[in-house]
């Protein structure tokens, strides 16, 4: 009885994969075809003041009432913006930045001895040492973004396992 289920079996699974297989030369395959111009927005071109500017029908968006003010200009309020935060930020004298502080404690040999050291790792970069009662501060760098400052910090992190980024304020160079 096995044999015959087998048999049986072995004799669909055949006509399946070579009976019901359809050969379509590629000049008989049906071909794709639909028609989606309906759906692309119209172009115009409107000529203001001697300048040609090509813009989408807005009626087919807006409906014939509404339009779109293609005079509309907002440089100058932008400009005008732009200035008062720079007066703002020029009145307070101080820039947000940040700094990597390799070492603070109350010794000031090691602390001196840290600023060799962050000297010699990275020459290009004058560490900073600072005394704010009672400890010293070792400083490197000035970085105005966060990220800035992530690859100097991860290359100290191998020598100085507590350094972090701080933010500092900054006093802004007077003109």
């Amino acid at each position: 009885m096995s044999q015959f289920l087998y048999r049986s079996l072995v004799i669909i699974i055949f006509l399946c994969l070579f009976g019901c297989r359809v050969n379509l030369n590629p000049s008989q395959k049906p071909k794709y075809k639909e028609d989606l111009s309906v759906y692309r927005p119209v172009y115009q071109t409107v000529n203001i003041e001697n300048k040609i500017i090509s813009s989408t029908d807005t009626s087919l968006i807006f409906g014939e009432e509404d339009s779109i003010n293609i005079n509309s200009d907002i440089k100058p309020q932008l400009d005008s913006l732009l200035i008062s935060i720079a007066e703002n930020n020029r009145a307070k004298g101080f820039i947000q930045a940040y700094t990597i502080q390799v070492y603070t404690g109350n010794n000031r040999k090691i602390a001196e001895e840290a600023k060799l050291k962050v000297y010699q790792l990275l020459p290009v970069i004058t560490p900073k040492l600072s005394y704010i009662q009672p400890n010293y501060k070792v400083k490197v760098g000035i970085y105005y973004d966060k990220l800035d400052a992530y690859s100097t910090h991860s290359y100290l992190k191998k020598s100085f396992p507590t350094a972090i980024i701080i933010p500092e304020r900054i006093r802004m160079p007077s003109r």
